[in-house]
């Protein structure tokens, strides 16, 4: 039996969390050892199969500059402690910490790249700092092609690189129907990279355009009172809601009328692809780090638009209100999506890499 860990924040709601739980309870089911220690605290949301062990670090110095050196040699006592074959850390700075922590063990360390490496993390110097501390790594799990072209430069040839998907869940419902009240809907955090004043403002764009529509936007995040103040300045509030974190989203998008992604730049968005799964129609902005594009042709399976663009995003908008067969038959052809990149795949895909990294 392989003994595994993965190094991440916390698993509260978030992409890299979704992956590492569905990647864990897979590997459990297939007789591998897998611990999760999380860096940020306790904060848990996902289900883990009770024999996925799980560490949350927590640091007591009252010292803020302190913290991140208690944090990591925390992180290097439980792994020492546990001995496994590899450790796997998502998130850039989640990286950074691992790498750190881990100088002069000998145990293989993969990293995954969750985000757009020029813009994630914000500070420009923990981006220096990685670009550099990735020379360290024995092997990088990469989300599109562009993230993989950006670390060309920064990660030597002799270290093992891949590109692999976010698996979505096996037991997505299916669209059931176009309702008769157009309601967009997406669902996703509320802070500035996913410019959640572009769906906004396409919207109303629509509203003003005389289509009657309605957009739920699920989730949480720091922006939430900025876009409540947004919506009301504008009119809107009885048009756009805010309806918070749903744990019933999956069955809500089978039921709207099309899925939104707004982002200004974006690893792969989870909704999206659990969107392009259900079979809901999506309309998504063609954002780096070009996860939109991987999955998603044109009016074939899907809407791309260009970012930050009200009226490519409104006329997408207007074209499945106006042309609602044809949208279904694009959510329909997106569902081959599932197959693609069931948790099964992606975690074999994962498993076979981690055998080259430890074989190395």
């Amino acid at each position: 039996m392989k003994s595994f860990i993965f190094v991440i924040g916390t698993m509260g709601n978030g992409g890299a969390e979704r992956v590492i739980a569905n990647l864990s309870n897979q590997f459990v089911h297939d007789d591998t050892k897998v611990s999760i220690i999380t860096i940020y605290g306790t904060l848990q949301t996902y289900q883990l199969n009770d024999k996925v062990t799980l560490s949350h670090i927590v640091c007591n110095s009252k010292i803020k500059a302190l913290r991140p050196l208690e944090r990591m040699m925390k992180m290097r006592r439980i792994i020492s402690q546990i001995s496994p074959d590899i450790v796997i850390s998502f998130l850039a700075d989640v990286n950074i910490h691992t790498l750190i922590a881990l100088i002069g063990k000998k145990v293989p360390i993969i990293v995954s790249e969750r985000n757009d490496p020029t813009k994630s993390p914000t500070a420009k110097w923990m981006r220096k700092l990685r670009d550099v501390l990735y020379k360290r790594t024995s092997g990088v799990v990469y989300q599109t092609r562009d993230a993989a072209d950006y670390f060309e430069k920064y990660v030597p040839n002799k270290i093992k690189q891949t590109i692999i998907a976010n698996p979505i869940k096996d037991d997505l419902p299916f669209y059931v129907s176009r309702p008769e009240k157009v309601e967009f809907i997406t669902a996703c955090r509320l802070n500035q990279q996913k410019n959640i004043h572009l769906m906004i403002d396409s919207v109303k764009r629509v509203i003003d355009k005389g289509y009657e529509c309605f957009l739920n936007i699920y989730g949480e995040g720091p922006m939430r009172q900025e876009l409540e103040t947004y919506i009301d300045s504008i009119g809107l509030n009885e048009r756009i809601r805010l309806c918070g974190f749903s744990d019933s989203i999956h069955e809500k998008m089978t039921k709207a009328t099309a899925f939104i992604i707004s982002s200004d730049f974006e690893g792969i968005s989870n909704s999206m692809l659990e969107a392009l799964g259900i079979g809901i129609p999506v309309i998504a902005t063609d954002c780096p780090v070009g996860g939109a594009r991987q999955y998603i042709i044109n009016e074939v399976n899907g809407y791309l638009v260009p970012c930050r663009d009200v009226d490519s995003m409104s006329k997408a908008m207007i074209d499945v209100i106006k042309n609602p067969a044809e949208a279904i038959e694009m959510g329909k052809e997106a569902t081959k999506i599932r197959e693609m990149i069931s948790t099964k795949n992606i975690a074999s895909q994962w498993m076979d890499f981690i055998k080259k990294v430890i074989a190395k």
